[in-house]
């Protein structure tokens, strides 16, 4: 945005709060109320994120809320606390960034994982490589962060589904 919008937007916000309250505001006025200005508070809202809960995800799967869940946020592999993150979804693959350096991990490897640990309530790092998925870690450390999906090991690596909602 720049600073003409910006003041333009400024100007709106003054005149309408003076045609329905009949008091004008100065930028002081704004700093008193602790608000440091009406472009800067307008960045600090944050993008609204569909947080689903496991009656969701039983009901629709994981596909429509990966973009919510996953996309522009940084995780950590279970095993060596490793970064990375998500910087895009695609229709066809999460694009995953980790050593400045960005893979692809296409959604039917995440979605087949999470179909295997809901159906048999359980899955380890190895289950998920040895069924020729690339990037294990990752989708270990994504499963995680589905409502209901627990580690309960760490030597090996091992998931449990408990299909109950976080509190």
């Amino acid at each position: 945005m720049c600073s003409s919008s910006a003041s333009v937007i400024r100007e709106q916000v003054y005149e309408a709060i003076y045609s329905r309250y009949k008091v004008r505001l100065g930028r002081s006025d704004l700093r008193q109320a602790g608000l440091r200005s009406l472009v800067s508070e307008c960045y600090r809202v944050q993008k609204t994120r569909r947080k689903p809960c496991i009656c969701d995800i039983k009901r629709d799967g994981i596909d429509p809320y990966l973009k919510d869940l996953y996309e522009g946020r940084y995780f950590w592999t279970l095993a060596k606390h490793k970064p990375f993150r998500v910087s895009a979804v695609s229709p066809t693959s999460l694009h995953i960034q980790k050593d400045r350096i960005e893979t692809e991990l296409p959604r039917e490897h995440l979605a087949d994982s999470w179909e295997k640990l809901r159906s048999q309530g359980k899955i380890t790092r190895a289950e998920i490589e040895n069924s020729g998925f690339v990037m294990g870690s990752q989708i270990v450390a994504l499963l995680k962060a589905l409502p209901g999906v627990e580690v309960v090991s760490e030597n090996p690596i091992q998931l449990i589904f408990t299909e109950q909602d976080p509190p």
